[in-house]
């Protein structure tokens, strides 16, 4: 699902009180706020549905067999979602 499509779903949900135009408002300022967090280093949980966070990766040294050399990836930070126990447990149900 994208974002607008996100936008179009919740419209369709809840067109009656909103317009198109603020809950695409209300959409993008929730992405920011979860984007503005984490990059604060401060993790968002989102309950009943998990938590986003950043973590650093140590630097590394990879082989590349392909071209006969030994490559080093510096540290970086990556983006960690953790599910929470609820969107877990639905997942499961699935199978």
């Amino acid at each position: 699902m994208t974002k607008s499509e996100l936008i179009d779903k919740m419209w369709a949900d809840l067109g009656s009180s909103f317009t198109k135009a603020q809950i695409t408002l209300l959409v993008n300022e929730v992405f920011n706020q979860i984007e503005k967090n984490v990059f604060e280093n401060k993790p968002v949980k989102i309950l009943n549905f998990g938590t986003f966070s950043l973590y650093k990766k140590k630097p590394t040294v990879r082989n590349l067999p392909t071209r006969q050399e030994i490559v080093q990836i510096p540290s970086r930070y990556k983006l960690k979602f953790i599910p929470s126990q609820t969107i877990i447990k639905k997942l499961l149900r699935l199978k």
